[in-house]
């Protein structure tokens, strides 16, 4: 429990909202709570429902894959401080409300194998720390112990798996510690 009180459990799980401009312009806050997920996707070839010109407009070769620390550093924690965000193709989705299958439809992998996103998060219990993490047709489960993440070796946050169940999909969750000094 001493790691628990250690990391600042944030309420909503990270990525630029759809329609956000590629300079990374940020919209106002949704929430002090968040975290960013990254969920493996098959290429399905499916298009996206509402931000498909935003995506679009990355020019050829542009490949995003940052390590989890810039995941961390750049992207979570400028999100939760309301900052603009660098170019990314992370999208706002209210991930624990689906499935894997149904994300996976929903969004395509913009060619690589993984998507990233910023989701809300919800308590379980009013004022409890708990979140909830049901599903439309099953939940999110956390497995195993949480990873420090390090960024130019300093501890910036922990990972988290996620495991879908009613499914066999894995979801990892960053964590931003609180008051994280970034050098």
């Amino acid at each position: 429990m001493k790691d628990q009180k250690q990391k600042e459990q944030l309420g909503v799980e990270g990525i630029n909202p759809c329609g956000e401009n590629p300079n990374g312009e940020s919209p106002k806050k949704q929430s002090d709570d968040a975290s960013l997920v990254r969920h493996p996707v098959k290429s399905t070839g499916h298009h996206l429902i509402a931000d498909d010109s935003y995506f679009d407009s990355f020019p050829p070769g542009y490949r995003f894959k940052p390590h989890d620390g810039e995941l961390v550093v750049y992207y979570l924690r400028r999100k939760i401080l309301n900052q603009p965000l660098p170019p990314n193709q992370i999208k706002v989705v209210e991930l624990y409300r689906f499935n894997p299958n149904t994300l996976t439809e929903r969004y395509k992998s913009l060619g690589e194998m993984e998507c990233y996103f910023f989701t809300p998060r919800d308590r379980k219990y009013r004022n409890g720390l708990r979140p909830n993490r049901a599903a439309a047709d099953g939940y999110w489960k956390a497995t195993g112990a949480d990873k420090p993440v390090k960024h130019n070796g300093s501890l910036v946050g922990f990972k988290k798996a996620l495991v879908f169940y009613k499914g066999k999909a894995v979801l990892y969750s960053l964590i931003l510690l609180k008051d994280t000094a970034v050098k």
